[in-house]
C-alpha cells in the first residue's frame, strides 16, 4: 500500500521537531551549567580577597546601575510599550485592594443614587424628591455645559437645594499644569463645583490609584468633586484635613459601590419608599448604569486596584461616582496613606542587596555543600518577607513603603555576581581590579 507525500512528510517532520527541542534543552543546560561555573568562581575570589568589602560594594552599585539602564531602556523603546504600560499598572497596591480588604465593610455615612439614563427633568425631580429629607449634602456627578429645552426643572431643583455640590472639568493642560475650567451653564446656579479629573496619564486606559484635592488655576485654587463635597458638609472637617491634602495621595479604598447604601433610580421616586435615612448623610448622585443591575456599560467607568485581574487588562470595575464616594470616604475617616518618599526606599533596597551579598560570600566560605540551596532559600524568603512587611505597613499604619526595588535587587544578585565577575575579567590589568586576576591563577 502506498504512502501519501503528505504522511511521509509528517513522518519526517516529528523526529526533527524532536531534535531541535532537545538541542535547545542541551544548549540551555549547558549555558546554566557555565552560569554555576562562573557564579562559583567570583565567589570563590570574593570569599579570598582581603578588599571583598569594596567588591560587594561595587557588586551593589553594579546592580542598581543595571536596573536603571534596563528601566530607561524599557521605558524608552516603543515595541516594549505593552509590558511598560502593564508595569505602570501594577502596583502591590493592587494585591491588596484586590484580594486582601474587608469588602463587607459598609460605610453608612454616603449614600450612592443612580441616575441611570434619566433625563434632565428626571434629575432635577431626583435633587427635589432627595432634597426633601435634608441630608447635609448633596453632591451631582453630572455637567451640564449647554442649556437644552425643559431645563427649568432641573434649574428650578438646583436653585431651590442650598446643600448642592456640582462637577466642573480642567482642561488645556500644557507644561504640567491646567489653564482652564469646564463648568455647568450659568443657568444653572450651581455655586459650589469641584474638579473631576484624576492624576493618571491616561484616565480611561491607566488604573485609577491616586487622587489630587487641588489645583491653582490662573491664581485661583480649584478643589476636587470630593473635598467639594466635604467642604460643604463639615467646615470644620475640611479645615482639619487641609494640611494633609497637598500633592498627590493613594486612594484608599473600602471596595465598589456594594461598600455604601446604593439606590437606584426606581427607588428614589416610588412614592412608598420612605428616605428618612438621607437626613445629614453625605448624598452622591451619578451614573452607575441605567440600573444598578443592567449589563454595564462603559461610560464613565475606570479600571481600579479593585479590578481582580492583576496583570493584562480586563473590563473597567468601577464608576466615576464610586471613586469619588471612596475618596470621600478616606478623607471622612481621615485615612489617609502616607507614601514614604522614593529616595528613602532607595537607601532602604542598597542595605538590603547589600546585606544579602555579605552573607553569600559569609555562606559561601562555610557552607560549599548546600550553598546553592541556601541562598536561593534566603534570597526568596527575604522576598516574601519584605512583600509581607509592605502588606502589613499599608494595612494597618496606612503606610505605602514600596518594596519593589529591594526585591528585584534580590532576585537579580546571582546574575550580577557573574556580570561582575566578567567585567572585572576583561579589566584584569587594572591596577585597581588586577588582585582578581591574581586570584584566579
Amino acid at each position: 500500500m502506498a504512502v501519501s507525500p503528505v504522511k511521509m512528510h509528517r513522518k519526517k517532520r516529528k523526529p526533527v521537531a524532536k531534535e531541535v527541542v532537545a538541542e535547545v534543552k542541551r544548549n540551555f543546560d549547558k549555558f546554566l551549567t557555565v552560569l554555576k561555573i562562573r557564579y562559583s568562581s567570583a565567589l570563590k575570589i570574593l570569599s579570598k580577597k582581603r578588599t571583598f568589602l569594596r567588591d560587594v560594594l561595587l557588586i551593589n552599585v553594579l546592580l542598581y546601575i543595571i536596573i536603571l539602564v534596563l528601566g530607561l531602556i524599557a521605558f524608552n523603546v516603543s515595541f516594549l510599550d505593552p509590558f511598560k504600560q502593564a508595569f505602570k499598572d501594577f502596583s502591590f497596591a493592587n494585591v491588596y485592594f484586590s484580594r486582601m480588604i474587608d469588602t463587607n465593610r459598609v460605610d453608612t455615612n454616603i449614600i450612592l443614587i443612580n441616575t441611570g439614563s434619566l433625563s434632565r427633568e428626571g434629575i432635577g425631580r431626583q435633587i427635589r424628591i432627595l432634597n426633601k429629607y435634608k441630608p447635609g449634602v448633596i453632591g451631582i456627578d453630572h455637567l451640564f455645559l449647554e442649556r437644552k429645552e425643559n431645563d427649568s426643572i432641573l434649574s428650578s431643583a438646583i436653585s431651590e437645594c442650598p446643600a448642592l455640590t456640582g462637577v466642573c472639568y480642567l482642561d488645556d493642560f500644557s507644561k504640567g499644569k491646567y489653564h482652564s475650567v469646564q463648568k455647568s451653564n450659568p443657568y444653572f446656579l450651581i455655586h459650589d463645583q469641584g474638579f473631576v479629573n484624576y492624576p493618571a496619564e491616561d484616565p480611561v486606559f491607566s488604573t485609577i490609584r491616586y487622587a489630587r484635592f487641588a489645583y491653582i488655576i490662573e491664581k485661583d485654587t480649584v478643589f476636587s468633586f470630593p473635598v467639594a463635597v466635604i467642604r460643604k458638609f463639615s467646615p470644620e472637617l475640611f479645615l482639619k484635613s487641609a494640611p494633609l491634602m497637598d500633592g498627590i495621595h493613594i486612594i484608599n479604598f473600602i471596595g465598589n459601590k456594594n461598600s455604601f447604601i446604593t439606590l437606584d433610580t426606581g427607588q428614589v421616586t416610588d412614592t412608598g419608599q420612605d428616605l428618612v435615612f438621607l437626613k445629614n448623610k453625605i448624598v452622591l448622585m451619578g451614573y452607575m448604569g441605567d440600573s444598578l443591575n443592567a449589563r454595564t456599560k462603559l461610560e464613565d467607568l475606570y479600571y481600579t486596584p479593585l479590578n481582580k485581574r492583576l496583570a493584562g487588562r480586563t473590563y473597567p470595575d468601577m464608576y466615576g461616582v464610586v471613586i469619588h464616594a471612596n475618596i470621600i470616604s478616606m478623607i471622612f475617616g481621615g485615612r489617609f496613606i502616607r507614601s514614604v518618599p522614593f529616595a528613602l526606599e532607595c537607601v532602604f533596597a542598597f542595605v538590603i542587596t547589600f546585606l544579602h551579598l555579605l552573607l553569600i560570600v559569609r555562606l559561601y566560605q562555610r557552607s560549599h555543600k548546600h550553598f546553592e540551596f541556601l541562598t536561593i532559600v534566603i534570597r526568596y524568603t527575604s522576598s516574601a518577607i519584605l512583600l509581607y512587611l509592605y502588606f502589613l505597613l499599608f494595612a494597618k499604619m496606612n503606610i505605602s513603603f514600596d518594596m519593589t526595588l529591594a526585591i528585584i535587587g534580590l532576585i537579580s544578585l546571582k546574575i550580577v555576581i557573574i556580570i561582575y565577575y566578567e567585567i572585572v575579567k576583561f579589566l584584569g590589568d587594572s591596577v585597581y581590579l588586577k588582585s582578581f586576576k591574581t586570584h584566579e591563577k
